[in-house]
């Protein structure tokens, strides 16, 4: 019985600071997250496979992130296989900048209709993750946000969509 407790307080803080997150995300306040973020940074990845060439930013950056002018690599799109350039601000514009709290949480389980598998496990051992889905008016016009934590710390903001 008192391990049960011990999880579903558990579960119940990672979605308070889940929401936080997501919430300051939504205002645009990266500021704000520093608190939960890892010293060494956090991975953004526009989508749920993380490689070592996504973008790192360290908790120092984050206060004036959106104004920084830098066009970073961001990966390859789906379909056309395209190299991405942006800055993080055109990143938080294109990716983050929706209403995700609306949207249906799972806690270390996807459950948005993708055909991607993530490899969150493998990178980080000990994560967490807790996935905000909104589903599109169509099939295809989803979107799902992905809040990774490790020994619980933000290690990672994960952006997945439908893709061919």
């Amino acid at each position: 019985m008192l391990i049960i407790l011990a999880t579903l307080i558990s579960k119940n803080n990672i979605y308070k600071i889940s929401d936080e997150i997501v919430l300051s995300i939504q205002k645009g306040d990266f500021g704000a997250i520093m608190k939960y973020a890892d010293k060494k940074g956090i991975i953004f990845s526009i989508n749920p496979i993380i490689d070592t060439t996504d973008p790192k930013f360290s908790p120092q950056i984050f206060k004036k992130i959106l104004n920084d002018t830098t066009k970073l690599f961001w990966g390859y799109a789906s379909g056309s296989g395209m190299e991405i350039y942006m800055t993080f601000k055109e990143f938080y514009e294109k990716y983050l900048k929706k209403n995700y709290i609306k949207g249906k949480k799972s806690l270390n389980k996807r459950i948005a209709p993708t055909n991607k598998k993530d490899n969150i496990k493998e990178i980080f051992k000990n994560a967490d993750f807790v996935e905000y889905y909104l589903k599109g008016k169509e099939e295809y016009d989803w979107h799902s946000l992905i809040l990774v934590f490790n020994n619980n710390v933000l290690v990672a903001i994960l952006y997945d969509s439908w893709s061919p």
